[in-house]
């Protein structure tokens, strides 16, 4: 049998929860997409973007950037962008209860960073939400937490690489198996010539 490359996130197998969800096969799918190497990138992206947003706000209030209409309008604008990132990664973070369940952030491997990244999520998105002016870009550098997003993926990156080398080597050996069968076989045809 042929281990998944997500069994260690947590995503359930078809059997599991059918009572819950009538079809499993389609959390398993959200599990492997929310894995997925484009995903990460799409949110590294949105981390960096956000990041640049945050210190945006910050600059603008240093050096007193909120007089005008027009300016009080882009800080505006850069807040709610910053604000509606933020609900992105919350979607995320609920996305990924519902394909891996309580498991992924409870105990399954990295499950500490895990809980960690939907904890600074949720107070990113309370904070940002309550809060105004200069707390709430104070708030917004929570957003900094998640960069460890980087090393889960290169960890994620990493195992890939390996399991997809143990699966060609596998082939490899088969297939050298096969042609030393092979050979075997016309030797005997040579002798017996």
């Amino acid at each position: 049998m042929q281990s998944s490359p997500h069994k260690d996130y947590g995503t359930i197998t078809d059997k599991e929860d059918i009572d819950i969800v009538p079809k499993p096969g389609l959390r398993k799918r959200l599990g492997i997409i929310l894995e997925s190497r484009k995903v990460h990138i799409l949110v590294l992206l949105l981390i960096i973007l956000d990041i640049l947003l945050v210190i945006a706000e910050i600059v603008c209030s240093l050096f007193d950037l909120d007089k005008t209409k027009e300016e009080v309008l882009a800080l505006k604008i850069i807040g709610h962008i910053s604000l509606g990132i933020t609900c992105v990664f919350a979607i995320e973070v609920l996305l990924k209860f519902v394909a891996f369940g309580f498991h992924y952030f409870f105990s399954a491997n990295h499950w500490g960073l895990h809980l960690l990244d939907a904890i600074v999520v949720f107070a990113s998105l309370g904070l940002e939400a309550g809060l105004h002016g200069k707390q709430r870009e104070v708030a917004g550098l929570l957003i900094l937490f998640r960069l460890w997003r980087i090393v889960k993926i290169t960890a994620s990156v990493a195992e890939g690489i390996g399991e997809h080398d143990e699966e060609r080597m596998k082939v490899l050996e088969k297939e050298l198996r096969m042609s030393k069968k092979r050979i075997k076989e016309l030797e005997q045809k040579l002798q017996s010539v």
